[in-house]
């Protein structure tokens, strides 16, 4: 893949408009020209009233920002309600506006105003205390929502640290990346291969036939560009089926393509369809062929029977060559067969797809309607859809990864389906995603010190977490005192009492740090057991780095200028590391890393970036400039259609040998846990299903889902007065259930109900509750990070949010998913009851 660097930039750009070095990136680029006489300014931005990035643009009249619109200059521009009401964040009251020291007991939200200098002599005063003491690593960073994106991690591994802890794990992490790298290989993660919520995307403008499961492309998150990209397929004629306790808009007006099904089944469902596709023969043979590990011979172990390198990183594998009917590589093989029984040097011998086949056969369509509660022949008719208009079809990966103790299973299958039926890099099925890279501002050195997460990978019920999204490990960690225990916390935008699952035993585990800084913009859960607040800027008043991680099928680089200065005392996040780094570092570190940013501020970041480019065809470099980057705020390249996996074998592997050698590894230790990584179809229940396996009249299990008024637990929408005002009039802030079911347990539509989860009757939450024909008789329905939740005491401080309403997190168990560790947002079971 060509590289962008300072040389053949210069050279691709000699006839261009672009005056001295690439480098030298004029001030406008960086700062907000004062605007007079009602002229208004548009400024592009990158939206962050949820986590992502879309690009839009900030209109200014008169130093304020007086609406927003959506950035034209890509191939699926448009933003949310969210994005509309970013002013809205902005202007808000409710804002911290200085920075504040705890006065009353964590989590009572009692602070009192201190100086900027106080507040962080106090900070850097403690770190520099631990560093003197060799503590470093006792200090744990935990961003989201941070806003010195390029220097505030950095920071912290310099200063000495190894725990920078990111949230995926209870996001976008664990499951999900897994099953992606199980099947397509991928990044390592110290051996783990995987792939994120972008890797593969739908695509949904040429695609005939699609399932949606797991998420809502129309209603949810990423409007740029999978919303976008919904709107336009559906124009075109893509046909949906939806799979979901709850009907979301996507389904249409009719129920016609809506299958409810009881929560955390889904795995029972798609296994059934895979079951379809495999007995009836109707897989993609040629593409098998061709870019699968399908034909691989294995032994009655389930092994492959032989292995070569084929360079340092690669490997090959036997097949059975039905022109010749010689066993040979598969390189080597024009024919490889893709079923069958061989016999090999005296060993009895299949191929990994006969194997997934003789698997898959008790998982028949009625079986699964007695899990899912779907009817037999409706999973057919699903099955039979995606068949006829394959391979321009696709099965939803899915955007919050782990709901349940089967979803890592779960979103393997649906990308073996996917293969199956061919549509993976294929026009109109699944887009591998490429991306690219920048230059780095700051290389900063490891530290000495393991992180947390490495401790726990040792364990074998642990052993694919995520070493770098594992704030749920954090917690553990700090309730178990091991590997260590850690003393200071530092929540840049993370809320993780309101935004992780089990918030009475992580509230427990705070309590046990000698010191929580917290730097946010708003008040959140987490911020109010803070010792220390630091108002952060908001997103529309500050500079960032040039971003290049977007969901997209196409390589997509994007600027976010500031709009105006920051409001009330905030300061920009990079404001904020500068000092720190002043204060904590000795002055030659600090020159070694900073100096430049002293010197250039947000330049010195956007010099280094653009430094280098990696990633971009030769067309497509063709194409970018700088000046036109910052001019119209984003630069979008081309989708390209194409198989390309990153296993050892090159081929996308249906039959995962990774899996495989980890079954093998695990097979000794523990029986269990190593049948969950054999290679064929299996089925694992949802947790609460183990418990209990039917419901009582009067328990549900808790789903959630997003809508384009919502998003995570921040304030920047929940406390948003335009988005409360439109969230009011569709009750965002109720729980709904199935109509016939709550009225047999005498409940009546509007009612004020108690909910709580049936292992931790103490935590009581009320809710008003809508009775609807819309939502699964097992599921209750609520809007993710809308309600109050059990830890209402919030409600003080953002007077734009609703008093009351559910939070699963609040009341939910403090568990793990086997093996990826991811949490089990939604595996446990609540009951109702009318309100006292």
């Amino acid at each position: 893949m060509p590289c962008l660097n300072r040389r053949n930039f210069l050279k691709l750009s000699a006839g261009a408009a672009l005056s001295g070095s690439l480098l030298s990136l004029k001030e406008s680029h960086a700062k907000v020209t004062p605007l007079d006489f009602g002229v208004e300014k548009k400024v592009p931005v990158l939206c962050r009233m949820c986590a992502q990035f879309c690009p839009m643009i900030a209109v200014v009249r008169d130093s304020r920002v007086i609406r927003i619109e959506s950035n034209k200059n890509t191939p699926h521009s448009g933003i949310c309600a969210r994005g509309r009401a970013a002013t809205a964040a902005l202007y808000n009251p409710n804002r911290i506006k200085q920075p504040l020291i705890r006065v009353g007991k964590r989590g009572e939200g009692k602070f009192k105003p201190i100086s900027w200098d106080d507040a962080l002599k106090i900070i850097s005063d403690k770190l520099i205390n631990l560093k003197n003491n060799g503590e470093e690593h006792l200090v744990a960073f935990l961003p989201r929502f941070n806003s010195a994106p390029g220097m505030d991690k950095e920071f912290f591994t310099i200063y000495g640290t190894p725990n920078i802890v990111g949230y995926g794990d209870t996001c976008f992490g664990n499951s999900l990346i897994v099953s992606y790298g199980s099947i397509m290989g991928g990044n390592e993660d110290k051996g783990v291969p995987g792939g994120g919520t972008g890797a593969l995307s739908p695509d949904y403008e040429n695609a005939k036939y699609g399932i949606l499961i797991g998420r809502n492309p129309g209603g949810g998150l990423v409007t740029f560009p999978w919303g976008i990209m919904y709107g336009k397929g559906r124009r075109n004629g893509l046909k949906v089926t939806v799979i979901d306790p709850r009907k979301p808009s996507e389904a249409g007006e009719s129920l016609t393509e809506w299958l409810p099904i009881s929560p955390g089944t889904d795995l029972a469902l798609l296994l059934a369809i895979a079951n379809t596709i495999l007995t009836s023969g109707k897989f993609n043979k040629e593409y098998l062929k061709k870019h699968t590990n399908a034909p691989m011979l294995i032994d009655s172990e389930g092994k492959p029977v032989h292995f070569e390198n084929i360079d340092d990183k690669h490997i090959d594998f036997l097949v059975y060559d039905e022109d010749d009917k010689q066993f040979k590589l598969s390189k080597d093989a024009s024919n490889p067969s893709l079923t069958g029984e061989f016999e090999y040097n005296g060993v009895k011998v299949t191929t990994a797809l006969t194997a997934l086949i003789n698997s898959s056969k008790q998982f028949t369509p009625e079986w699964a309607e007695k899990v899912t509660s779907v009817p037999a022949n409706k999973i057919k008719n699903v099955a039979e859809n995606l068949i006829n208009n394959a391979p321009q079809v696709f099965i939803e990966r899915g955007y919050r990864s782990t709901r349940y103790d089967n979803s890592m299973e779960e979103k393997r299958v649906i990308l073996i389906i996917n293969t199956l039926l061919g549509s993976i890099g294929t026009k109109g099925g699944m887009i591998i995603q490429r991306g690219v890279k920048t230059g780095s501002f700051i290389k900063a050195p490891k530290p000495e010190q393991k992180p947390i997460s490495h401790y726990y990978r040792k364990f074998s019920e642990y052993s694919l977490i995520n070493t770098k999204d594992y704030r749920r490990f954090f917690i553990k960690s700090l309730l178990e005192e091991k590997p260590y225990k850690c003393k200071v916390a530092v929540f840049w935008g993370q809320n993780i009492i309101g935004g992780s699952t089990g918030s009475e035993e992580i509230i427990q585990a705070l309590e046990k740090l000698e010191t929580i800084v917290a730097i946010s913009p708003y008040f959140n859960e987490t911020v109010l057991y803070a010792d220390i607040i630091l108002p952060d800027a908001m997103f529309l008043e500050r500079d960032e780095a040039i971003r290049t991680k977007f969901k997209a099928p196409y390589p997509t680089i994007a600027v976010h200028k500031k709009a105006v200065e920051p409001l009330f005392g905030a300061k920009e996040g990079y404001w904020i590391v500068n000092e720190l780094a002043k204060r904590v570092l000795d002055s030659e570190t600090y020159n070694t890393y900073f100096s430049h940013y002293n010197e250039k501020g947000i330049n010195a970041i956007l010099d280094k970036q653009l430094s280098k480019v990696e990633g971009l065809s030769e067309d497509e470099l063709q194409t970018f400039s700088p000046d036109s980057l910052f001019e119209k705020g984003v630069w979008t390249g081309n989708i390209k259609y194409g198989v390309k996996a990153k296993t050892k074998s090159k081929k996308i592997e249906i039959y995962s040998t990774f899996f495989l050698e980890k079954h093998f590894e695990l097979k000794a230790a523990n029986e269990k846990l190593a049948s969950i990584l054999d290679p064929g179809f299996k089925y694992q229940p949802p947790y609460w299903k183990t418990e209990k396996e039917t419901l009582g009249k009067d328990e549900f299990i808790p789903v959630t889902g997003f809508n384009p008024l919502s998003s995570f637990t921040g304030a920047q929408t929940k406390d948003n007065p335009i988005l409360n005002f439109l969230g009011g009039m569709v009750d965002w802030d109720a729980i709904y259930i199935n109509k016939s079911k709550g009225e047999k347990i005498g409940l009546k539509d509007g009612d004020i109900v108690e909910v709580f989860n049936i292992q931790k009757p103490h935590l009581v939450t009320k809710t008003k509750i809508k009775l609807v024909e819309y939502v699964h008789p097992d599921a209750l329905f609520s809007y993710y990070g809308v309600g109050a939740g059990y830890y209402n005491n919030l409600t003080n401080f953002l007077t734009n949010a609703p008093k009351y309403g559910f939070n699963p997190n609040h009341i939910g168990n403090f568990t793990f998913a086997v093996l990826d560790g991811g949490q089990l947002a939604q595996d446990f079971i609540v009951k109702i009851r009318r309100a006292k």
